[in-house]
């Protein structure tokens, strides 16, 4: 996926973030966190440690996922299993926390070429 694609996949999983009900915002954010940990060997440690210390003092529970879309987002090309790992991550999420809303679901199985 070229960079203006990863632009896009991220959009949608902020969308997803902030449509969420905040009376589950808790649940998204332990699943986002614990998805974007399976990618921690991946970085520098030095980069996980600035990454963690931003999210200590962001500001929402969803400024903080939003963070963690975006090391997911960086993972992103690093090979192909990462980007078949976040994409079903992302259909995943939105089976579960946007079932209802058919326009987010249509763009995201557009955008990953699952049509």
């Amino acid at each position: 996926m070229i960079k203006k694609d990863t632009r896009k996949l991220k959009s949608e999983f902020n969308t997803l973030i902030d449509k969420n009900p905040s009376s589950r915002d808790q649940e998204l954010a332990e699943e986002l966190k614990r998805f974007n940990a399976t990618f921690s060997e991946q970085d520098f440690f030095i980069e996980n440690l600035f990454e963690g210390a931003i999210r200590l003092f962001s500001k929402s529970l969803k400024s903080k996922m939003k963070s963690y879309v975006s090391d997911m987002i960086e993972d992103y090309n690093n090979s192909e299993s990462n980007q078949k790992k976040i994409e079903d991550f992302l259909v995943h999420l939105v089976n579960k926390y946007s079932s209802e809303d058919k326009t987010l679901i249509e763009r995201v199985l557009n955008l990953l070429g699952v049509s």
